[in-house]
């Protein structure tokens, strides 16, 4: 089963965006925050994938919000930095 070139697209512009603010929050040392935003960014788009998309993307970004979920819970040192 294909997706339309279109979702493709979306999907390939969307990881390109989050992989760039990844680079530009890499040269700071506080880890927690790239998975704070990530956590955030791609919850919004669980949401918004939820109510507009079909089964398979609501599967594949609810795997990728919970293993960010799971990373940013793991981090050391959020604690102490809040």
């Amino acid at each position: 089963m294909d997706l339309p070139p279109r979702a493709q697209a979306q999907g390939r512009v969307y990881f390109l965006f989050t992989k760039i603010v990844d680079l530009w929050l890499a040269a700071r040392p506080e880890v927690w925050r790239v998975h704070a935003i990530n956590l955030l960014v791609f919850g919004v788009l669980l949401v918004v994938v939820f109510v507009f998309a079909f089964l398979p993307p609501v599967i594949c970004v609810g795997l990728i919000v919970l293993n960010l979920l799971i990373a940013y819970l793991l981090t050391p040192g959020i604690e102490s930095e809040l």
